[in-house]
């Protein structure tokens, strides 16, 4: 398992908490540059989505459905609140996944104050 995260701080407190865990990898990275060089089952974009612009939101969209393997999943799951430091509206990140996704759009979920969207690749 591969887990990111940019702020040093959480991947600190993730290493902490799964260092007894040998299956699993914690890098500190930004997914603006990542190329994570190897395709994955499961990919979960938590959290994340509302920072970026639409046009960035794109690209990094297409490449992750592009490392995606097949029969494997995309996993978004964004708050419905707003804040000053947000770009797009949970709303929008997600209606621009579902747009630009190569990918079989397979669960829609909205609950009080965060919503879920999934996708698999066949």
């Amino acid at each position: 398992m591969l887990a990111t995260d940019v702020s040093p701080t959480a991947v600190s407190r993730a290493r902490q908490r799964c260092k007894d865990l040998s299956h699993v990898c914690i890098k500190c990275a930004d997914l603006r540059q990542m190329q994570p060089g190897m395709a994955f089952d499961l990919i979960v974009v938590s959290e994340i989505g509302y920072y970026f612009d639409r046009n960035l939101l794109y690209e990094i969209s297409s490449e992750l459905g592009d490392v995606l393997l097949p029969g494997g999943e995309l996993l978004a799951v964004h708050w419905l609140g707003e804040s000053p430091d947000h770009l797009l509206h949970a709303d929008e990140v997600h209606a621009l996944l579902q747009r630009n996704l190569r990918l079989d759009h397979v669960q829609a979920a909205v609950y009080p104050g965060f919503r879920l969207d999934s996708w698999v690749k066949q």
